[in-house]
């Protein structure tokens, strides 16, 4: 099950792998939704990720990637791209609008993908962090912290607007 922000007013959740979902529209005091057509986007996604505002990237652990973006107050789906990415990644975070870093706990691989408005791969950095990290979640834009709920160990990693790493420390 995955909840996340669209944008300020937008929120969308997706049940997977089953797909359903809902776009809800906060428009005063009144919740609205609408069920996107999302028949075009059936799969086992495992991870589901804003890139930016109203458009999101459905990924399964078998490499397979679809953009999408969620159109206007109505909720529905439009493809923009598909893609085939490394297998196994086991999160996706988004860094900043537009760049959104691949993990892979098992191999500690990663790859940050900087898109355009329209769901096309501008640049794509490649590295190896320690595997086993079980979160990976982002701060602040550019900030990540990478965290090991066995051991305890935290990693924070900060990038730059086009996915370089400038600073990591250790916690």
């Amino acid at each position: 099950m995955n909840l996340m922000n669209l944008s300020l007013k937008k929120l969308a959740y997706f049940a997977t792998p089953a797909l359903a979902g809902l776009v809800l529209t906060l428009g005063g005091a009144n919740l609205t939704g609408s069920l996107p057509a999302s028949a075009s986007l059936a799969g086992n996604w495992t991870s589901i990720e804003s890139i930016r505002d109203n458009v999101v990237i459905f990924y399964s652990t078998n490499g397979a990637a679809t953009v999408a973006s969620i159109l206007g107050g109505s909720g529905n789906v439009q493809t923009l791209t598909t893609y085939t990415f490394a297998e196994g990644c086991t999160h996706l975070t988004k860094i900043r609008d537009g760049v959104i870093l691949f993990y892979n706990a098992s191999t500690g691989a990663a790859t940050v993908v900087n898109f355009d408005n329209f769901g096309n791969i501008q640049t794509q950095q490649g590295y190896t962090f320690a595997g086993g990290w079980t979160r990976v979640t982002k701060i602040r834009n550019g900030v990540i912290l990478f965290y090991n709920a066995s051991t305890g160990a935290a990693t924070v990693v900060n990038f730059d607007n086009f996915g370089n790493i400038q600073t990591q420390q250790a916690l």
